[in-house]
């Protein structure tokens, strides 16, 4: 990964070095601490130099930069064509030229946004002549592989700067288009992947947890039918260590209909026998 400082940055951007430091504290930049000075991420450096700027203009800002139009030229009476007189100015006890030369030597005095933007190979591609029949979007894509800088990308502005791409530019752009959503789709099957193991273990984990109150249940079924055999309810023993006395038993509410006829005759007959033999029941 390649990082930068934040003076770097800050030319990179085009902004002073304290609102660098604004951008980091307000965590649109992401700073690396190594013991030393402060480094930045370029390619966060790079992104929001883009979101800055409007790239179609500063395409054609470089361009107008980088290839200027050709001076005006005069035709003299003997057929020479030399530079219009407007093309100069007076400078004192000196003529200074106005026509503006291209080329590489122009990088350096280009915004600090376009470096940012569009890459040195991309702007050193756009700067130098090439020969008919050449791509210069092939040419800026060698040289990002060999300097590790931005690759021509397929936008307007790029073709602003490199003009129309080849078939082989176009070919090698279908194919990174196809490995990047390669790699989506299996991060977004990794995830799937991930979110059902989470599911699956929470279903594990709450089945786990049901068997052991199951269990702990069982354990505790045929405890509470011993002592329920032994004449002692199971809620009694399992309220607390000292359980109450039982409740006192009802005959008449325990009875059959039979017995409770078979008992009122009983004490009819003891009534008749204390009657006849004078006693008071």
């Amino acid at each position: 990964m390649e990082y930068v400082s934040v003076a770097a940055a800050a030319s990179m951007i085009g902004i002073s070095t304290q609102a660098v430091y604004t951008l980091i504290r307000q965590g649109r930049l992401s700073r690396v601490d190594g013991g030393g000075p402060i480094r930045l991420v370029a390619s966060e450096v790079r992104l929001t130099a883009r979101n800055r700027v409007d790239p179609q203009r500063l395409a054609a800002q470089v361009v107008a930069m980088l290839r200027p139009p050709p001076p005006e030229m005069v035709t003299l009476t003997d057929g020479r064509q030399v530079v219009h007189p407007s093309q100069f100015a007076f400078h004192g006890d000196r003529v200074v030229s106005l026509v503006r030369k291209g080329g590489v030597s122009v990088i350096p005095h280009l915004p600090p946004a376009a470096a940012a933007t569009f890459g040195l190979a991309v702007l050193t591609a756009a700067a130098r002549p090439v020969p008919v029949g050449s791509c210069r979007t092939c040419y800026a894509d060698t040289l990002a592989r060999g300097w590790d800088t931005i690759h021509p990308q397929d936008d307007a502005p790029t073709r602003t700067l490199l003009g129309m791409p080849c078939a082989k530019d176009r070919a090698r752009w279908k194919a990174q288009a196809d490995a990047a959503n390669v790699d989506v789709h299996r991060k977004l099957d990794e995830m799937r992947e991930r979110a059902a193991r989470q599911a699956l273990g929470r279903v594990s984990g709450a089945a786990a947890r049901l068997r052991g109150e199951m269990s702990a249940a069982s354990r505790v079924a045929p405890q509470s039918a011993v002592r329920a055999s032994a004449g002692q309810p199971p809620a009694a023993l399992t309220a607390s260590a000292d359980p109450p006395s039982p409740p006192r038993l009802d005959p008449r509410r325990d009875l059959t209909a039979a017995q409770a006829r078979e008992l009122a005759a009983r004490r009819a007959r003891r009534a008749d026998v204390a009657r006849r033999d004078g006693v008071q029941w």
